[in-house]
């Protein structure tokens, strides 16, 4: 509701023009402190024949920030999920994780496997999120891990897996732990594609 015109609500635009689109943002002087947000979305209109039409759009992201309170940036992994296991497939991870602060911002995850002695066989990190992640929103994280020991592999038996989401500069976030149990029957993929002479997989 801070958004109170857009001086434009629609127009023509020519291949290769371009159009300057003015919003107003009035904040409500009793308005509390804190970020706010908001979004212009742009679109054309329908154009392609039949019961079939192509859009084009853009987003415009809108952040209005109110002076007086802090701005937190906290976060909580809300589910870890584990896809079934594929002999010869890497082990597919998926985190969710919510933005649970007042504030937006990008993240990363990194994915931790250990065995029943709590050596790491497995460490798998994901780039910095490619947007940021706005207050009360979500963002799935998948990474596709591997054993890092080419020559033990990964035995069947009882490991841990720890995924951590952290901002950029490494501060954590939050870290959640589950277990993961490998049957004999699984092998996992051959880091760098080539099997290793004398080793049977």
């Amino acid at each position: 509701t801070y958004i109170s015109q857009i001086d434009k609500p629609s127009f023509h635009l020519e291949a290769g023009s371009s159009e300057v689109v003015k919003a107003t943002i009035d904040a409500p002087s009793d308005a509390l402190p804190g970020t706010r947000y908001a979004c212009i979305y742009i679109y054309s209109q329908p154009t392609g024949e039949g019961q079939v039409g192509i859009s084009v759009a853009a987003i415009v992201p809108i952040v209005v920030n109110v002076p007086g309170s802090e701005q937190t940036k906290t976060g909580e992994i809300t589910g870890l999920n584990v896809s079934e296991l594929k002999s010869g497939q890497p082990i597919e991870i998926s985190t969710t994780f919510s933005n649970s602060g007042t504030y937006h911002y990008k993240a990363m995850n990194q994915v931790t496997i250990k065995n029943g002695a709590g050596e790491v066989v497995s460490d798998t990190a994901t780039a910095l999120t490619s947007s940021s992640i706005s207050p009360t929103f979500s963002w799935l994280f998948t990474t596709s891990s591997i054993p890092t020991d080419p020559v033990n592999g990964m035995p069947p038996g009882e490991y841990s897996i720890e995924s951590k989401v952290m901002l950029e500069d490494g501060t954590l976030l939050d870290s959640v732990t589950t277990g993961l149990s490998v049957p004999s029957w699984y092998k996992p993929p051959r880091p760098g594609g080539d099997e290793p002479s004398g080793i049977n997989w």
